[in-house]
């Protein structure tokens, strides 16, 4: 028999998930490992019903091998076709997955959440990415042309 773990999103939407998914996350592993949690869901006050409904799709779709993690703090994950599809939503769904995986300590996710980030914002200019995360520009004139200046230089 398999069991389930209960758990409750910030919506009050209620999810019974099989623990060999769920324990891919730390965190609830983790907690089910300290509290008696068999019969009270575990309530995730930081991840909407939408978001962990994504989380659970990645989960099911890596829940026996999953490349995206890796002990090496160099470690890039590559996108496959499936990742690129999964993470190709909205901007501020994908920070909201990115946030989901980090509190919920799921590595692989948060590898190639961070990863569809920088690909995102790789071709970008400064502005850009600042109008993107809507980020004020602290830089004076005189200053942001020194970055420039020094930028330039590692493209050589």
């Amino acid at each position: 028999m398999t069991t389930e773990v209960k758990i409750i999103t910030s919506d009050n939407v209620h999810f019974n998930v099989k623990e060999e998914l769920i324990f891919q996350s730390k965190l609830v592993k983790d907690l089910v490992a300290d509290l008696d949690t068999s019969n009270m869901p575990i309530p995730l006050h930081n991840v909407n019903s939408p978001i962990f409904k994504k989380v659970i799709e990645y989960l099911e779709h890596y829940k026996d091998n999953d490349p995206n993690v890796s002990e090496d703090e160099e470690f890039i994950p590559v996108l496959t076709e499936w990742s690129k599809e999964y993470t190709s939503i909205d901007n501020d769904s994908l920070g909201e997955l990115y946030m989901a995986a980090n509190y919920l300590d799921i590595k692989g996710l948060y590898n190639i959440c961070a990863k569809a980030f920088a690909d995102i914002i790789k071709p970008m200019t400064p502005q850009q990415i600042r109008d993107l995360f809507e980020l004020p520009n602290e830089f004076t004139p005189e200053e942001e042309a020194a970055l420039d200046k020094e930028a330039a230089s590692y493209d050589e």
